[in-house]
């Protein structure tokens, strides 16, 4: 596969600089923001092409696990900072982080899918932790919707004598069903309008297609499963979190 001169990628970034002019022709206030956050992905990227490489040639399973350790701990961090206001919050996120990606991992290395080498650990572990990183977002934004929307109805019911756990469970499964409508759309159009980045790159290097597709194959397959179980994961424990021990909304 040819490289990529830095004269084509310079001009590839003015696709984002296209995105930031029209941002501020229309008076959005993300220009700089996305700027900012684009130049930082670059460094980011490129600090960790030479870390995947340093990796590659260590190739050892403690230094693989403690990046991959790394990875979610970055993730837990820039997720939970955004729920600061909520005391627990974090310990939820961090929980979910820390325990759906490893054990997808785990289980793909148990079914003799990859190995615990860095070439496989660490890009599928990225992939993976993304997916977590990003339902954790969007399933806790729209929980709290849901109860900011619903709080008079949930504040009636508590006074009844029905626990926060059973208050809660209506709104966390229209979360779920509403944060998984992407996926279940991904996976309708897959093959047919979606054609996702791990078959195009594999294809473009040159791999045999239907192999490329095994391997797409298994990606969409553990993120799906990833989103179901940080989705149940989250909806079992933010009870603990959006109410006190008297079950009262800290809402």
């Amino acid at each position: 596969m040819n490289d990529i001169s830095y004269t084509s990628m310079a001009l590839s970034y003015s696709l984002i600089l296209l995105f930031a002019l029209f941002l501020y022709l229309r008076r959005i206030n993300l220009t700089l923001p996305i700027i900012l956050s684009s130049l930082q992905g670059i460094v980011q990227l490129t600090a960790a092409g030479f870390v995947v490489l340093w990796l590659f040639k260590v190739d050892h399973v403690w230094a693989v696990s403690g990046i991959l350790f790394i990875m979610c701990g970055a993730a837990t961090f820039l997720t939970a900072r955004r729920w600061k206001k909520y005391k627990r919050m974090g310990v939820l996120i961090a929980l979910v982080i820390y325990l759906v990606p490893p054990s997808i991992l785990i289980i793909l290395c148990l079914f003799k899918v990859i190995a615990w080498k860095a070439q496989y650990i660490i890009p599928i572990g990225g992939i993976l932790i993304g997916q977590v990183m990003n339902n954790c977002s969007f399933f806790i934004e729209r929980v709290t919707f849901e109860i900011e929307q619903s709080k008079s109805l949930i504040e009636a019911n508590l006074s009844l004598g029905i626990s926060a756990k059973e208050v809660i469970i209506p709104l966390t499964n229209r979360a779920i069903k509403i944060c998984s409508m992407p996926m279940v759309d991904t996976l309708k159009t897959l093959g047919i309008i979606y054609l996702p980045g791990a078959m195009a790159g594999l294809v473009m290097a040159g791999v045999n297609p239907l192999v490329a597709v095994k391997y797409q194959l298994v990606i969409i397959f553990m993120l799906t499963f990833a989103f179901g179980f940080s989705s149940i994961s989250l909806a079992l424990g933010i009870h603990k979190v959006l109410f006190n021990s008297k079950h009262q909304l800290v809402i």
